[in-house]
């Protein structure tokens, strides 16, 4: 009987997964990450979302919801903004397929809890339980500051039922304040929130800050029909058509930023 249990125990963990590396198989994957692990963090972060570069855009690739029982992603060969973001600092911890297995499950679920309550559904969340600074205001001292109640629409109703709302204070650059001095002292590597104005959010969108040839792009999975892939644009006429963006840094995290 205990054989028994130990193979449905099995089976269930095994169905419990999907996972899709794209183009890497785990013994590819594994290698990579560990080539990239000894490497300064503005170059790893390069390297590693080079790889992404065109990858497809697909929403709602998670798995999990009130009614359903949560299970683990990995999939590589499509990307929303969020995941994109999840699997780049994943692989950015990680020297082996396996330490990225474990290092996504700590950024995407509190206490590494693979189920949907525990999932960090929220950009702010990173800030929370992550180990990430919110450093916008730093960027810029007027940064404007807003209070919200997260998960909690302006009908009073929740935007994802059985979360728990969170009220937060969140700070953001105005895109009508976005100047040079500001773009001077962004890193490659460092977390775009997209602020949003609409009642409950923090962002409708997220990205990664690349600086290549003197340049500052915005590298993301973009959901415009004109691209529906992970791509690169100006960052500064990015923002232009934004109310405006969070910053977020890993903390102490500064060596060989660029």
């Amino acid at each position: 009987m205990k054989y028994v249990y130990f193979l449905i125990l099995l089976f269930s963990i095994c169905d419990a997964e999907k996972i899709d590396l794209n183009n890497w198989d785990k013994k590819e994957l594994s290698q990579f990450l560990s080539d990239n692990n000894s490497t300064f963090d503005s170059d790893k972060v390069k390297n590693i979302t080079n790889k992404f570069l065109n990858t497809p855009y697909k929403a709602n690739t998670m798995i999990g919801s009130p009614d359903q029982k949560e299970e683990l992603v990995i999939d590589l060969a499509h990307l929303d903004c969020f995941t994109f973001i999840d699997y780049v600092e994943a692989m950015k911890r990680s020297g082996s397929f396996d330490e990225f297995k474990t290092n996504l499950i700590g950024l995407r679920y509190q206490e590494s809890n693979i189920d949907y309550i525990s999932r960090n559904h929220f950009f702010s969340d990173w800030t929370i339980y992550n180990g990430f600074e919110n450093i916008t205001s730093s960027l810029y001292p007027k940064a404007k500051q807003v209070t919200k109640t997260l998960n909690l629409s302006k009908k009073n109703t929740l935007f994802l039922q059985g979360i728990k709302t969170k009220k937060l204070k969140i700070d953001y650059i105005d895109s009508k304040d976005l100047n040079d001095e500001i773009i001077n002292k962004l890193h490659t590597g460092d977390y775009i929130g997209i602020y949003t104005h609409i009642k409950g959010l923090d962002v409708s969108h997220t990205g990664i800050i690349i600086k290549k040839e003197g340049k500052t792009y915005f590298r993301h999975a973009s959901s415009k029909k004109k691209f529906l892939k992970v791509v690169d644009e100006p960052f500064e006429s990015y923002i232009k058509n934004t109310p405006g963006f969070i910053v977020l840094r890993e903390k102490n995290k500064f060596k060989g930023y660029k």
